[in-house]
């Protein structure tokens, strides 16, 4: 959240306003005589406190500052931040032509991992350009695995979405009797465990509490959350995956409201016969 920069209480004859995560600044009609010097002393203290914060912006996203014409004076005033900030992108960009052992470490995975992943999204997450120039495709996959903050959810919502359609019938498809035969032969000739078609466990990702939910998101241990149950195979990877328990819900509830334990109930997991 953007709090107002107490530095702009000294600057005579600007006012300002603050809405969501923009700042506006303005002068009357009264003060022609100092506008632009004191318009031009706003942005500053505004680009200093966004600087202090860590926060950045680029001279592309900038808003544009328009000024009612005066009678006494119609010249157009042009208002400057100073232009050493960078975009996710760009500073993606800059870790990935420098130390890719930090662009590691940052995205959690490798640069050409990254291409790779951006390539199968960049129609899904190209967006027309409006009023405001749009997030590129490259800084919504970048928010999506660093960022997360309030400002890019829509961003992060729409590429987790793309995301899952992309990757899932590539990475994680629906289990045929092969795949559950595969994972028995790994289990018995791994950890000498016989017909063992996968390892189930279940983890509580904590969040806050949505509103009017209640205590269906309470847990055991005092948190709000919904729960992950995942099958694994012998190998620690994935087979199956299920994320929408409320985290109330007991260990063997979870379990049996998840599209795996309904399938495996009603004998619809395409399990081997032999």
């Amino acid at each position: 959240m953007v709090h107002r920069p107490v530095q702009l209480n000294g600057i005579a004859d600007v006012q300002h306003a603050l809405c969501a995560e923009d700042i506006t600044i303005w002068a009357t009609e009264a003060n022609n005589g100092n506008m632009k010097e004191n318009l031009q002393a706003s942005a500053e203290a505004v680009d200093r406190y966004a600087e202090r914060c860590g926060l950045q912006h680029a001279p592309t996203k900038s808003e544009l500052v328009q000024l009612r014409p005066s009678p006494l004076n119609t010249t157009k005033q042009r208002l400057y931040l100073s232009s050493d900030r960078i975009s996710e992108a760009k500073e993606m960009q800059r870790m990935r032509q420098g130390d890719t052992d930090y662009f590691h470490k940052y995205y959690r995975m490798l640069p050409h991992q990254f291409d790779f992943i951006l390539r199968l999204l960049q129609k899904d997450l190209e967006r027309k350009h409006a009023v405001r120039e749009p997030i590129s495709p490259a800084e919504r996959l970048a928010m999506t695995l660093r960022v997360g903050i309030s400002k890019a959810h829509m961003a992060v919502k729409v590429t987790c979405h793309a995301l899952w359609m992309r990757l899932q019938l590539l990475y994680m498809p629906i289990p045929t009797s092969e795949t559950w035969l595969h994972v028995a032969q790994g289990f018995g000739h791994t950890w000498q465990f016989l017909n063992c078609i996968g390892a189930v466990d279940g983890k509580h990702v904590q969040l806050k509490c949505p509103k009017n939910s209640g205590s269906m998101f309470f847990n055991y241990k005092g948190t709000y959350s919904i729960a992950l149950l995942a099958v694994v195979d012998c190998n620690y990877k994935f087979v199956m995956v299920d994320v929408e328990a409320y985290g109330k819900q007991s260990d063997g509830g979870v379990l049996e409201q998840s599209k795996f334990g309904k399938l495996l109930q009603q004998g619809k997991l395409q399990l081997p016969k032999d």
